[in-house]
């Protein structure tokens, strides 16, 4: 009886209760030289789980304290090595104990580069690149360049899709893209094997040269911006010298892009705004320099204002005007 005593004395003590049960289900996926996914099944009337790992024979190591996930990622870990790991469950009547299970990481290169690399959606400026998935890759880097060129041009530097879409090709061009896995912070595998498609043959409808389609008549206002394609030279006029023109474009997928006004006549600023109307950036330079405004932004839609300095204007000399992505993806307007 004393026995018994204490054993639930203990229990009681360390807060673990009989109607809070250990997890179960465990399993580890994703397995790498470095980093492994640990896995369990949902316990009834939990409200959240504690997972710790170490090396067989070291302390154990907490990485989750009252995580409500059923996985957690494991990192940071040493190639060709034994790991233990263990997940409690914590519930409103008590913590259950320890369920412990045991992996093995790959050896140095185990990070697979990605296979399976197809082209699709092909036309005279876009193209969509797939791949299959890798098992560990928790992101893709993503390169490409004119087949001729010997610079490869990075597309997307951390992609969690197995696709992306390429803009502002150029039609009759063949093109090479790669793949790499990004499988932890520190672990990527090697290229994959590289790709080619030709962007179509097909061009463009012909624009006139000065100014061009998207400069409407509407545009002096934020509400008649015409709708402008990304990584496309937009041409346009300020006439007379209290013209003002808006443009709008779309982000699909935010990051980083740069807006550009080029071959300015005369002193023109530039200024980009998000979809509520405020102002995000703007470029004020002197006399005839080209402006700049490199921005990292989400996903939406957003407006740019070129607009001249004083009485500044040129009826018959246009300005450029240029959304360049960078790792943002656009809407392209065919």
């Amino acid at each position: 009886m004393k026995l018994i005593a204490l054993f639930l004395l203990v229990v009681a003590s360390y807060g673990v209760s009989a109607q809070c049960s250990a997890p179960t289900g465990l399993s580890t996926t994703g397995i790498t030289a470095t980093a492994a996914t640990a896995i369990w099944s949902p316990v009834s009337g939990a409200v959240s789980y504690n997972v710790d790992y170490r090396p067989p024979g070291y302390d154990w190591i907490t990485i989750a304290n009252g995580t409500t996930s059923l996985q957690w990622g494991l990192a940071g870990m040493q190639p060709s090595t034994t790991y233990d790991w263990r997940v409690r469950a914590n519930c409103t009547s008590g913590i259950s104990s320890y369920t412990q299970t045991q992996f093995t990481t790959g050896a140095t290169g185990s990070c697979s580069a990605p296979g399976g690399l197809s082209t699709t959606n092909i036309t005279f400026s876009t193209a969509t690149m797939n791949w299959g998935p890798v098992s560990g890759a928790f992101a893709y880097t993503v390169e490409y360049k004119a087949a001729s060129s010997s610079t490869w041009l990075t597309a997307a530097s951390a992609t969690y899709s197995t696709s992306y879409n390429l803009y502002g090709l150029s039609a009759g061009i063949s093109y090479n893209w790669r793949v790499y896995s990004n499988c932890s912070l520190t672990e990527a595998s090697v290229y994959s094997s590289i790709a080619q498609f030709t962007a179509s043959g097909s061009t463009p409808p012909p624009t006139s040269a000065c100014p061009g389609p998207d400069d409407i008549n509407t545009n002096g206002t934020i509400s008649g911006a015409a709708a402008i394609s990304v990584n496309a030279d937009i041409k346009g006029t300020i006439s007379p010298g209290n013209d003002i023109d808006f443009y709008k474009f779309t982000i699909s997928s935010g990051g980083t892009f740069t807006v550009w006004l080029t071959t300015l006549p005369a002193n023109y600023d530039l200024a980009v705004f998000n979809s509520s109307g405020m102002q995000i950036g703007i470029s004020q330079n002197n006399g005839s320099k080209n402006e700049s405004i490199a921005l990292n932004a989400p996903s939406g839609t957003y407006y740019v204002k070129v607009f001249p300095k004083g009485n500044a204007n040129s009826a018959t000399s246009c300005y450029t005007l240029k959304v360049q992505t960078i790792t943002a993806t656009g809407l392209q307007i065919i």
